[in-house]
């Protein structure tokens, strides 16, 4: 499975790799426009899609789950996703990738990142795609895992009080690591975009925070929180290249 960081970081390093980023990539450009001063955080393994913005960024914090097996010392942390330590309506972004499709308790993870996202805070779910070419083949992360319909994530991020506000694909060329579709990846990508809408590899939602969701959701756990950890603003501050991952 590819919840082990080194499988994770060899992935993102190959050819193929860097043309999922690139990919991906492309449709955050919107999420993360005029963030300079906004607070953002990761969720999973995010690095590969963050690396294009960091400039942008002033505040930048990672958290990967405690499952995980190894960690980036000295950016990221490993948490437990369904207590995260930080306190109510702290970031002001929240992107998540590599993590929701392994979670043993979707509520609770979808709780916390509602938490802990101020009142205008959006969250971004980078998703396998049930119908999708990279799904089924387990060559590559979102091979791994529960994948969804866009049907079925809209409806799980709607019961959670979170409002959809955009829905994106990526990833349509198939993941393969054959030299001809990896030197016209690009521009396959762009043709079966404009001809398959909804096949792409990962569905890409964008969510916003329902404020008057907050009874349903501050019913759904009652337990202690975690110990809040302290962020200093020297430790949001993660240069390009420390994230040359």
């Amino acid at each position: 499975m590819f919840n082990d960081i080194s499988k994770l970081k060899k992935f993102y390093s190959q050819r193929l790799g860097r043309y999922c980023a690139k990919s991906i990539n492309n449709q955050l450009i919107e999420f993360l426009t005029n963030s300079k001063n906004l607070k953002i955080l990761g969720v999973g393994y995010t690095f590969p899609f963050l690396k294009n913005h960091i400039s942008q960024i002033n505040s930048i914090l990672f958290f990967m789950p405690h499952e995980y097996k190894g960690y980036i010392q000295n950016i990221s942390s490993l948490v437990d996703i369904n207590n995260l330590p930080i306190q109510d309506l702290y970031f002001d972004r929240i992107i998540v990738a590599h993590t929701l499709e392994y979670s043993q308790n979707i509520e609770k993870f979808l709780y916390e990142i509602w938490r802990i996202l101020n009142g205008e805070g959006e969250a971004l779910f980078i998703i396998p795609n049930r119908i999708g070419f990279w799904a089924r083949d387990e060559n590559n992360p979102f091979g791994h895992g529960q994948p969804y319909s866009k049907t079925q994530l809209l409806n799980l991020l709607k019961d959670n009080n979170f409002e959809i506000k955009r829905v994106k694909y990526a990833l349509y060329a198939p993941p393969t690591h054959n030299s001809f579709i990896l030197k016209h990846f690009n521009s396959i990508e762009k043709f079966f975009m404009s001809w398959l809408l909804g096949f792409g590899g990962v569905i890409i939602v964008e969510a916003k925070k329902q404020i008057y969701g907050i009874q349903n959701a501050k019913s759904l756990q009652k337990r202690k929180l975690s110990k809040l950890i302290s962020i200093p603003s020297r430790a949001m501050r993660i240069s390009n290249k420390s994230l040359n991952l």
